[in-house]
């Protein structure tokens, strides 16, 4: 029995003494690692798997090192001890977040942010929590991130030319065998999207988020590739503040399922939550003003009212084209958790009877061929929408294919199949350039069930678009009309040549004529008098288009 406990005793001072020693290796690696650079850049080494050590530096600078991919360094870390690391070279920003019990409320910590074309990082002091209720599940967790200055006052700063701003979200993607469709969604619906009626009266809102891939640590110990973005929130909406006592601009999400549709229930002054539908601005914990009753008013206008009522009123109380286009969107996407969830709507001045609700998107990794969980979903799937503002589109239209003449206007160039194909093929050669796609793999393959695969993903999504606008083309009647593709110049007859490259027109006029372009739909894109031997490059997306009356192809 003594034996026994002595041998127990021996080995936790074993342990306690390896933990000492770890630590205390761990601290001189990072000392060393600290006064070493890579192209004038610092270095990032994990410290747990030394396998993932970055350094961020310039796609220019990055090109200085030829084919090679990483660089070699050996650190001295006393008089008898050394390590070599390979330092892996990326031209995407480093994040380094290093905080101290973390969990789902604010704590204290530091963010340092590695811009690959700076030679220091920028430091902020920060409250960072965990985010999200799918990916608190998860091991590779989202971060919600509010910057601070020594003061510990909100301090606010743009990263990548975006927004001003304290608060930042590090989107883990972790369920997106991608890590790319949320950010990709929300860019194309930024792109194609109609204005919100906001615009109107703040012409610098916007109506989703904007955010650049980053590679993240933890308390030296990488992450993987995130995205880091702006929030859907007031001050990205532009919606008015609260003036005392008086809520004016609203901002309600929904985290649960909600088909707008009104019930016996209602919620008091005194909830910020209701039926899974939260209000986000004004804030009900820091003693703001919140009243339901403009989003309560609505629903039983959808509700209740007639379709007489509808055909008549509906453009007074929503965003029609806006949410027109959201509907599209989901559907395109097949985002079947944001029909009745993840949405984000809104009201400008809700002390004002002409503001209407608008609509946001928000969490868009159930999309383009995955579901919640990663599972693949049929691009010939039928989604049926249950939200009651499309049952009431339908009737307002008349039809249940209210978004037909839309999607034939987008069709031929947002909803091209080669431009949808593009965005992400242009992310994915991103990941492969930087090995982002092999370093997510080494980190993360298996976990939670989740086989990453870049190759396979891309080559599944690439054709996932093709098959899901097949079905869309059947539903909407879209025929694709026979063109001319012309390469490189006109008949002789003409008094000008044309050439087309990728997302882009080069007319050059022979002589004088007048110019016009137009969509297919006879939307007015250009029009100009030529002068002989005047040339004019126009950027266009990809798509069919008129050029006098003659159909051109931009790849």
């Amino acid at each position: 029995m003594m034996r026994c406990l002595a041998c127990a005793m021996w080995l936790s001072l074993w342990l306690v003494v390896g933990v000492a020693r770890s630590q205390t290796y761990n601290q001189l690696l990072l000392s060393a690692v600290e006064e070493e650079r890579v192209g004038g850049h610092p270095i990032l080494c994990d410290t747990t798997d030394h396998r993932f050590c970055l350094v961020a530096i310039s796609p220019d600078e990055k090109a200085d090192f030829g084919k090679t991919s990483s660089v070699e360094r050996t650190f001295l870390l006393n008089d008898t001890t050394s390590e070599t690391l390979t330092i892996h070279l990326t031209s995407l920003p480093i994040v380094h977040v290093q905080s101290t019990g973390i969990s789902t409320n604010f704590s204290h910590g530091r963010l340092s942010f590695y811009d690959p074309a700076a030679t220091e990082p920028l430091t902020f002091e920060m409250e960072v929590r965990w985010r999200g209720a799918t990916t608190l599940q998860r091991p590779k967790k989202s971060y919600a991130v509010k910057l601070m200055d020594e003061a510990g006052e909100k301090f606010n700063h743009s990263f990548f030319g975006l927004r001003s701003d304290n608060s930042w979200i590090l989107d883990a993607m972790s369920v997106d065998k991608a890590r790319m469709r949320n950010r990709i969604s929300t860019d194309l619906w930024n792109d194609f999207s109609a204005s919100s009626y906001i615009k109107a009266f703040e012409p610098t809102a916007l109506n989703g988020t904007r955010g650049e891939f980053v590679e993240v640590f933890y308390n030296h110990r990488y992450q993987g590739v995130y995205c880091m973005t702006e929030k859907i929130d007031r001050k990205q909406l532009q919606l008015l503040k609260f003036k005392g006592e008086q809520m004016r601009g609203v901002l309600y999400k929904t985290k649960k399922w909600n088909t707008l549709v009104a019930t016996a229930d209602v919620p008091t002054s005194a909830q910020s939550e209701w039926n899974g539908v939260e209000i986000s601005y004004p804030n009900l914990e820091e003693g703001e003003p919140v009243d339901w009753s403009p989003l309560l008013n609505v629903m039983d206008f959808l509700t209740n009212s007639s379709t007489v009522t509808l055909r008549h009123d509906l453009p007074k109380r929503i965003d029609l084209d806006v949410w027109r286009d959201y509907f599209l969107f989901i559907e395109l996407l097949l985002a079947e958790d944001n029909d009745c969830k993840n949405q984000c709507v809104y009201f400008y001045d809700a002390t004002d009877s002409t503001s209407l609700l608008g609509i946001a998107p928000w969490d868009l990794d159930h999309s383009w061929g995955r579901d919640y969980q990663g599972r693949a979903l049929d691009a010939q799937k039928v989604f049926p929408l249950y939200n009651r503002v499309n049952s009431c589109l339908r009737y307002y239209y008349g039809t249940t294919n209210y978004a037909k003449e839309r999607y034939i206007e987008l069709r031929t160039n947002y909803l091209c199949a080669d431009s949808l194909q593009e965005r992400f093929r242009r992310v994915f050669q991103l990941f492969r350039d930087n090995h982002v796609d092999e370093r997510e793999e080494l980190r993360w393959n298996g976990r939670d069930d989740i086989v990453l695969d870049f190759d396979a993903e891309e080559d599944y999504i690439l054709q996932w678009i093709v098959n899901r606008l097949a079905y869309l083309d059947s539903k909407y009647g879209y025929e694709d009309v026979p063109v001319s593709s012309i390469a490189s110049a006109t008949t002789v007859s003409t008094p000008y040549s044309i050439t087309t490259n990728k997302e882009t027109l080069c007319v050059k006029a022979r002589s004088p004529f007048s110019l016009r372009i137009t969509t297919l739909q006879g939307r007015n894109l250009c029009q100009r008098q030529m002068k002989a031997d005047e040339t004019l490059v126009l950027p266009l997306p990809s798509g069919i288009y008129l050029v006098n009356s003659t159909k051109i192809v931009i790849p």
